[in-house]
């Protein structure tokens, strides 16, 4: 009835020629590299830790080079919002947004925030350095 379509949102429409709305891992056999993949737009990965945050309830698809190749690369995958991030040779912890990291300046401001400690993930020096750097976190 009506009534119970009216909680869904009309999304874009497809046509036959569309690729697949659905997100996809996709990977070239060629050289190990994995894509995020989705409208027909290829955005590569950086880093496997950048796979397992973002992505980790996703199966990587190996593809040929060819399938690849037929797709627009776009800007690599940055890290989710909200990820808590930090390196293995500084205590530092920062959460991303919008791409950036933010630093939390001290365990009270991230505990007010209502973050746990058991969610932030140690990340290689060209991960944290991927996301550039914004104003650090305030809570007041």
């Amino acid at each position: 009835e009506e009534a119970d379509l009216a909680a869904y949102q009309i999304g874009e429409a497809l046509a036959d020629t569309d690729s697949s709305p659905f997100e996809q891992l996709m990977q070239d056999p060629t050289t190990g590299g994995v894509y995020y993949v989705k409208d027909g737009k290829k955005a590569p990965i950086i880093d496997p830790s950048i796979l397992e945050m973002n992505y980790s309830d996703i199966k990587i698809k190996e593809v040929t080079t060819k399938t690849l190749d037929d797709l627009v690369k776009i800007a690599p995958v940055k890290l989710e919002n909200g990820s808590l991030i930090m390196k293995d040779s500084n205590p530092d912890v920062y959460v991303v947004y919008e791409g950036k990291r933010r630093l939390i300046p001290d365990g009270a401001t991230f505990e007010k925030l209502g973050y746990s400690w058991a969610n932030i993930y140690t990340v290689p020096t060209k991960v944290m350095n991927f996301h550039a750097t914004e104003v650090p976190i305030s809570t007041n």
